[in-house]
């Protein structure tokens, strides 16, 4: 292996930022692999090249987002799989996931339900003041609770008829996220 010219290969700024750290496997005296997260700088004084190399174990942070990963797996597995309709939407009230279950019970494919208000799911009597109630839900402390303790509910199938539910609201909040609004509702 050419040493300068793998340093030369990834001194450079990277294009995509994604490749601003080169992930290789390392080897410890004791015989243990290392996961590194490894960038090169590429330093020029008075026209001499100068490599800077930077070394981060990111062993604990990639078995993290293994089981993250996996977490997420399961939980979708169980979500499809479940008898009871299943739908999430952000703050802006628009689903943006809904089980095979949320497809069965409203007639709708789920491509179809997405993006979609969740109030077009109700009959028109219900639309107007659903938003207020979900906005008030969003408002309060308490972290989920049963719909329907003031009255029946009521869905809208895709064929126009009327279909008596159960349903329940939950919101979490998620800080950082990188989503259009960060409460989500399920």
């Amino acid at each position: 292996v050419n040493v300068v010219a793998w340093l030369a290969r990834w001194g450079e700024p990277p294009a995509p930022l994604q490749w601003r750290y080169l992930h290789l496997t390392g080897r410890t005296r004791a015989g243990h692999d290392l996961r590194l997260a490894v960038r090169v700088a590429k330093l020029v004084d008075d026209g001499v090249v100068h490599y800077a190399i930077t070394l981060r174990d990111v062993g604990e942070e990639l078995r993290n987002l293994a089981d993250l990963r996996h977490q997420y797996l399961v939980t979708s597995r169980l979500l499809a799989l479940s008898e009871d309709g299943v739908l999430m939407l952000y703050a802006h009230l628009e689903i943006t996931y809904a089980n095979p279950a949320m497809e069965r019970l409203f007639g709708y494919p789920a491509r179809a339900l997405l993006g979609k208000r969740l109030s077009e799911l109700l009959p028109l009597r219900y639309r107007e003041g659903h938003d207020a109630h979900v906005r008030r839900f969003e408002a309060g402390t308490a972290p989920s609770r049963l719909m329907g303790e003031r009255g029946a509910v009521v869905g809208l199938h895709r064929d126009g008829l009327e279909i008596p539910l159960e349903a329940s609201i939950t919101k979490l909040s998620v800080p950082g996220a990188s989503i259009e609004g960060e409460r989500v509702f399920a």
